[in-house]
């Protein structure tokens, strides 16, 4: 049994360890885990895609602002795959590793999360449960979304939030979720530079 959240991510299956490539904690998902365990954890993420390349950045918020998890990776796949919507679902991938990895160490049975994105159609595709045409594009990434969902032993709220919202307000006008936003959409751009 994993006693650290960087070892739980490690012990992941082979193939799916591109999901957190680095990950940033100070904690060892203590405070995300009690969030969970009240049922208001937060994951905000976001992708950048560019020249046929994504790259994204997951952060999750615990019960308080001052301890948070955040992480980044790059975008499996040919570069024909790579897009901008595909970007958006590396983030939930990355989401959703880090809280199954939290749960795991923390051997939470019960509890939720929200994962929040500004990719309206990313998050209505990889929240259903109706079933996927094999042949289209991200058929991959969607599917094992939806597996990893039904895995968790939390429960997984989605919530769409506004992109770029700050290019119309200041920083400190917009609300958490915003905020977050922000900060995901830049490290994402960042981690690809």
């Amino acid at each position: 049994h994993p006693t650290s959240l960087e070892e739980a991510l490690q012990l992941r299956h082979r193939g799916d360890r591109w999901a957190v490539e680095t990950v940033d904690n100070d904690d060892n998902g203590k405070s995300v885990a009690r969030a969970i365990m009240k049922g208001s954890a937060r994951a905000i993420s976001d992708g950048s895609f560019k020249d046929s390349m994504g790259t994204s950045s997951t952060v999750i918020y615990g019960d308080d602002e001052a301890h948070r998890i955040i992480s980044v990776n790059a975008v499996p796949g040919h570069r024909q795959e790579q897009s901008a919507y595909r970007s958006k679902l590396a983030g939930i991938e990355g989401a959703l590793a880090i809280l199954e990895s939290v749960c795991t160490v923390h051997d939470i049975q019960q509890g939720a999360a929200t994962i929040g994105l500004d990719g309206q159609q990313a998050l209505i595709e990889a929240s259903g449960d109706w079933p996927l045409n094999p042949s289209r594009a991200d058929f991959d990434m969607l599917t094992d979304i939806r597996a990893k969902v039904k895995r968790l032993p939390i429960t997984i709220h989605w919530k769409w939030i506004k992109g770029h919202h700050d290019d119309d307000v200041s920083f400190d006008g917009l609300d958490e979720w915003a905020k977050a936003n922000v900060l995901v959409d830049n490290m994402a751009k960042a981690y690809w530079n």
